[in-house]
C-alpha cells in the first residue's frame, strides 16, 4: 500500500480508537467474582469521570482497579486497566503511556486473549499517530484489524455453528411432532375402526338374538295356533257337525285365529324394533283419554272373564311422549292382567305425579309372578305361559312395552307376589304447564 494511503487511513483509526477499539463481551454480571465486580466497579467509575472530563479522578480510580488486579492475580482485568491507563497518560507523556499498553499487550498476549490484543494495538495505533509516526501507528492499525477480522471469522463461525444446532433442533422437533402426530392418527384410526368393530359385533349379537327369539316363536307359538286351526278345520270338513258343536268349533277357530293375529302383530313390531330401532314422535295428550279407548277395545276379554277393569287416572294429568306408544304399552300390560287374573277379579289402572314425571300402575289380582321370571323380565327375556283360562302367552308383549317405554325416555318396573298378583309401573315425561 503507498504511503499516501496509509496516512490517508490513520483518521479512520481515530474513529475507531474513539468508539473504544474492538472489545470483547463483557461476561453476565452474575458470572463475576467479589474482585471483578468491585474492579468494574471501580473502572465505570473512571469512565464516567474521564467522560466528564476530570482525566486525573479518572486515572486515580484506574490505578486503583490496577492495584487489585495486580494483587488477586486477574490478568485480564490488569491488561484492561493498564490500557485505560496508557491511554489517558498518553495524552501529556506518549512514551510513558506506550509503556503501560506494550505491557498491557505481554499480559494479552500471555492469556492469549485475542480481542484484548485487538483492543490495545488500537490504542497503541492512536499514540503513534498522535506522535506522528504515521508508520507504526499503521502497523498497529493492521495487526489491530488482524485481530478483529479473526475474532469476527470467529464469531461468524460460532453463529454459525449454533445456527445449524439450532436448525438440527428444530429439524428434531419437527420430526417428533410428525411422529407424534402420526402415532395419533394411527391410534385415532384404530379407536374409530375398533369402536365400529364393537358396534358391528352389538348388532351381530343382537341380530342373532332376533333370530333365536323368531324361531323360537314360530317353531312354537305359532306353529300349536296353526294346527288347530287345520285340526278344527279337518274334523269340520270331514264329518258334519251338530249346530251346537259347530258354533263351538267356530268360536274355537275365531280364537285360535285372533291368538294367530295377535302373536304375529307383536311378532313384526318387536322384529322391526330390534333390528331398525324405534322411532318416538313425542306430544301433549290426556293419558286418561286414551285409556278409556283402550278399555273399548279389550271389553270383549274383559267380559269373557267376567273382569271388573277401574281407570282411576286423573283427567287433569298430561304427558309429552308419543301416543301411539303409550296406547301399545297400555294395551299390552291390559292384556297381561287380564290373562292372569281369574274369573270375576279387578283390576286398577292408576297414576301418580312428582319430579316432572307421571307413573302409571296397571294391577291385577292373579297368579303372580315367580322371583324368577321376575328376573327374567328385567333381563328381557320372557318365556312362553299360560294365563288363567289356558291363554298362551310367548312374552313379546311385555318386551314391547319395556322398549316404547324406554323409547320414550321412562323406566318400568314390576312388583309381584305368587299367588296374589302383579303391579307393572312404568314413568313418562309429564307435559310442561302452561
Amino acid at each position: 500500500m503507498p504511503y499516501m494511503w496509509r496516512i490517508l487511513l490513520l483518521p479512520l483509526a481515530g474513529t475507531m480508537l474513539g468508539a473504544g477499539g474492538c472489545r470483547s463481551q463483557e461476561p453476565a454480571p452474575s458470572l463475576y467474582t467479589t474482585e471483578q465486580q468491585l474492579i468494574k466497579h471501580i473502572t465505570d467509575s473512571a469512565h464516567h469521570f474521564e467522560r466528564s472530563g476530570n482525566k486525573a479522578k479518572a486515572l486515580h480510580y484506574h490505578k486503583r482497579a490496577l492495584a487489585i488486579a495486580e494483587k488477586k492475580h486477574l490478568p485480564e482485568q490488569e491488561a484492561k486497566s493498564l490500557t485505560h491507563i496508557g491511554r489517558i497518560i498518553s495524552n501529556e507523556d506518549g512514551k510513558e503511556g506506550l509503556g503501560h499498553l506494550y505491557k498491557a499487550l505481554n499480559i494479552a498476549r500471555s492469556i492469549n486473549h485475542h480481542a484484548l490484543q485487538a483492543d490495545i494495538y488500537a490504542g497503541i495505533s492512536a499514540v503513534y499517530k498522535q506522535q506522528q509516526q504515521y508508520e507504526k501507528a499503521l502497523h498497529a492499525l493492521e495487526l489491530h484489524n488482524l485481530y478483529a477480522d479473526s475474532l469476527l471469522a470467529i464469531n461468524q463461525a460460532r453463529e454459525l455453528a449454533q445456527l445449524k444446532k439450532n436448525e438440527y433442533r428444530k429439524r428434531e422437533r419437527d420430526i417428533s411432532l410428525t411422529i407424534t402426530i402420526t402415532i395419533i392418527f394411527i391410534l385415532a384410526i384404530i379407536t374409530y375402526y375398533f369402536q365400529r368393530t364393537r358396534k358391528l359385533n352389538s348388532r351381530l349379537h343382537t341380530s342373532i338374538q332376533v333370530r333365536d327369539k323368531l324361531f323360537s316363536i314360530l317353531a312354537h307359538d305359532l306353529r300349536g295356533p296353526v294346527n288347530n286351526v287345520v285340526s278344527v278345520l279337518q274334523l269340520m270338513e270331514d264329518d258334519p257337525l251338530p249346530e251346537p258343536e259347530q258354533r263351538r268349533m267356530n268360536r274355537l277357530l275365531i280364537k285360535q285365529s285372533e291368538s294367530l293375529a295377535t302373536t304375529i302383530d307383536s311378532l313384526l313390531q318387536w322384529s322391526s324394533n330390534q333390528l331398525n330401532g324405534i322411532k318416538t314422535t313425542a306430544s301433549c295428550f290426556s293419558p286418561s283419554e286414551l285409556i278409556d279407548k283402550v278399555l273399548l277395545l279389550v271389553e270383549g276379554q274383559t267380559r269373557s272373564k267376567t273382569l271388573t277393569v277401574n281407570n282411576r287416572v286423573s283427567r287433569q294429568f298430561s304427558v309429552l311422549a308419543d301416543p301411539d306408544h303409550f296406547d301399545l304399552i297400555i294395551r299390552n300390560l291390559l292384556s297381561n292382567a287380564i290373562k292372569f287374573s281369574h274369573e270375576g277379579g279387578s283390576i286398577e289402572i292408576g297414576a301418580t305425579s312428582g319430579n316432572g314425571s307421571i307413573t302409571f300402575s296397571v294391577t291385577d289380582h292373579g297368579t303372580g309372578i315367580s322371583p324368577d321370571d321376575q328376573k327374567k323380565f328385567g333381563e328381557s327375556n320372557m318365556e312362553t305361559n299360560f294365563g288363567t283360562s289356558g291363554e298362551k302367552g310367548n312374552g313379546l308383549g311385555l318386551l314391547l312395552v319395556k322398549d316404547f317405554v324406554q323409547a320414550n325416555h321412562g323406566r318400568i318396573w314390576l312388583t309381584s307376589k305368587k299367588g296374589e298378583g302383579t303391579t307393572f309401573y312404568f314413568s313418562l315425561k309429564a307435559a310442561p304447564t302452561k
